[in-house]
Formats: structure tokens, sequence, C-alpha cells
């Protein structure tokens, strides 16, 4: 079984790292092709999943963004200890999650 290759949407960081998109992520999304966001960072937990200690709660985290979920369910040392070896890149978040419009409706009273 071939996994989905896809293509960095920007090229690299400074330090040699891929930059994925989160529709980049979201095209890897099965039990054999699972990319997960936790964080600034994307990472291939496909291997992971078999052995994961929470069983099929990892599902949860296919093809998304996790880091809430992780950051909830896992002490800090995972993050730390087990997380490095499955990064891949780092993932771009689009402007507009950083910030709101003052013309949207989150200030209207």
């Amino acid at each position: 079984h071939r996994m989905k290759q896809a293509k960095p949407s920007e090229t690299e960081t400074s330090q040699g790292e891929k930059v994925y998109t989160l529709e980049d992520v979201a095209k890897h999304d099965t039990h054999n092709d699972c990319w997960t966001v936790i964080g600034d960072n994307v990472y291939d937990v496909t291997e992971m999943i078999s052995k994961h200690p929470g069983g099929d709660l990892i599902r949860q985290c296919y093809g998304r963004d996790a880091s809430v979920l992780f950051t909830s369910s896992h002490p800090l040392r995972v993050k730390s200890s087990i997380l490095p070896k499955y990064k891949i890149g780092q993932v771009k978040r689009p402007e507009s999650e950083f910030m709101y419009s003052y013309d949207s409706k989150f200030y209207e009273v």
C-alpha cells in the first residue's frame, strides 16, 4: 500500500524544515496514512497508531490540528520525548486565524 505524498505548499524554513498547510495535513487522514498538527509542528503518526496507549482515541487526530486534544490529555514529557521522532515539518497557518476583523459579528452587542 502506497502512502499519498503531499508536496509542501511552501518550500522550507530557514532551518531546512518542510512547511505544510492545514490543507496538506488534511489529505493524510486514514489509519494507513495519518498526519496531525500539534502546536506549530506537523507529525506523521502513522507508525504510532498501533502503539498508542489511548487506543482508538488517536483517530480524532487524523488529518487535523490536534493541539488542544493533545495538550489536554498528555503529560508534558510526551511532547518532548515521543513526538520529535514523528515530526516531518512545520505548519503554516492562515493569517485569518490570528486576528479578528473589526467588521465581523464578533464585536456586535
